[in-house]
């Protein structure tokens, strides 16, 4: 049998850790994956082991070569974006830091509350201030988003460990910075 040729994901060819490493690489005579949410996906995961075996010039290459081949997939890139920013953040490679607060920018505009405070997670482990949305608190964003969901005070204190008085007291911030004494603190979203 004769040694087929073997390179990592986004095909740099290099003998770099990533091309070393049998787990992280692909058969020559296996054609790069051409869907563009699998280029983009595989050129971040090659993103991520550069910036952990210490190749941070190459990891911030290829996380901006991810970010061209997922430019036309926003779900996808936002699903994915906050796992290559963790590891950025985590192992030190990269300048991150703008692109989480750009994508905190976009999830809070769209009302996605999880992956904004994943994103405002993020920017306090970079050890950069972490805005609050729209003038409420980290917690008080979660509830909102829970009880939009249509959970009881009951329920939204069962899944945040919380007690339901707590949660009482958050709705009723929630209420009071909407200047709306209506039942529902989910309305704060629309204006």
């Amino acid at each position: 049998m004769s040694e087929r040729r073997r390179r990592c994901l986004h095909g740099c060819g290099s003998p770099g850790p990533c091309c070393d490493r049998a787990g992280e690489r692909l058969d020559e005579a296996h054609p790069r994956p051409q869907v563009p949410a699998n280029r983009g996906t595989f050129t971040w995961a090659d993103a991520v082991t550069h910036g952990r075996t210490g190749h941070c010039d190459e990891a911030a290459a290829l996380l901006a070569a991810g970010e061209e081949a997922l430019g036309g997939l926003p779900w996808w890139r936002r699903l994915l974006h906050t796992v290559v920013l963790d590891a950025a953040i985590t192992d030190g490679w990269g300048d991150p830091v703008p692109t989480v607060r750009a994508d905190l920018a976009v999830h809070e505009q769209v009302g996605d509350v999880l992956l904004a405070r994943t994103c405002r997670d993020l920017l306090r482990r970079a050890g950069a201030p972490a805005p609050r949305n729209r003038g409420i608190t980290v917690r008080e964003a979660e509830v909102l988003g829970l009880v939009a969901e249509g959970l009881t005070d009951v329920q939204v204190a069962e899944r945040q460990l919380l007690s339901p008085r707590t949660v009482d007291t958050h709705v009723a911030n929630l209420l009071a910075k909407a200047g709306r004494p209506g039942p529902d603190p989910a309305a704060y979203l629309g204006g």
